[in-house]
């Protein structure tokens, strides 16, 4: 699977051979998603330049399954490969609107992330120029993880990325980001509450504040 992602990238080959579509039609689900997140890994590597041409081959190939993806009558064959694109969201290399979009889409199906360390340090970085977008990918990460592990570990970004939504221009970011909290909130993360008040009380004039 490894090898194969680096012929596409290399340009041995191409989408429409039968050497990728024999591999992307027989391997099961987890095969699959290994091949995606590979791809994904090697992008966040720091360690050397991608060519522009590499980065287009790639959008090609995500949008292809993604495709796949969301005509598949069982979505769920393909839970694997559409959690891959965190890793993908997470390197910075491609657009943040289109990354973003993309991201937003694969969460429909890849629920799974083996990436939310990476995504949220990526996420505190995009809540600046794309708020709404940030909250709602932060809102499909976190309402699905029952176990809070995602919470736990990434406390410190996710009150970064609140803090900055709810100060945003965008009244959608703004709502979004309230929202959040009030859910977060009712499960039990109380802590985020005060996020809400801080901001309450910087509107109201010194003058008559207690």
């Amino acid at each position: 699977a490894e090898h194969l992602m680096l012929f596409y990238g290399r340009e041995k080959i191409e989408l429409s051979d039968d050497l990728l579509n024999g591999f992307w039609e027989t391997a099961n689900n987890e095969l699959r998603g290994h091949a995606l997140g590979f791809i994904g890994r090697s992008l966040n590597s720091k360690d050397h330049t991608i060519d522009q041409g590499v980065l287009k081959r790639m959008k090609t190939l995500w949008e292809s399954r993604i495709i796949v993806a969301k005509s598949a009558e069982n979505k769920f064959d393909y839970e694997e490969e559409m959690s891959a694109f965190g890793w993908w969201f997470a390197s910075g290399r491609f657009s943040d609107k289109w990354s973003s979009d993309q991201y937003l889409e694969a969460l429909d199906i890849g629920k799974k992330t083996k990436s939310d360390y990476f995504v949220s340090k990526r996420l505190v970085k995009l809540v600046r120029t794309l708020p709404t977008e940030t909250i709602k990918i932060l809102n499909k990460l976190v309402l699905v993880d029952q176990s809070g592990w995602i919470i736990f570990g990434n406390r410190e970004e996710i009150n970064t990325i609140f803090s900055i939504a709810l100060r945003a221009p965008e009244n959608s970011a703004r709502k979004e980001a309230k929202s959040l909290i009030n859910r977060l909130v009712a499960r039990g993360y109380t802590e985020f509450r005060n996020l809400i008040s801080n901001i309450d009380n910087s509107l109201i004039p010194d003058n008559k504040k207690d």
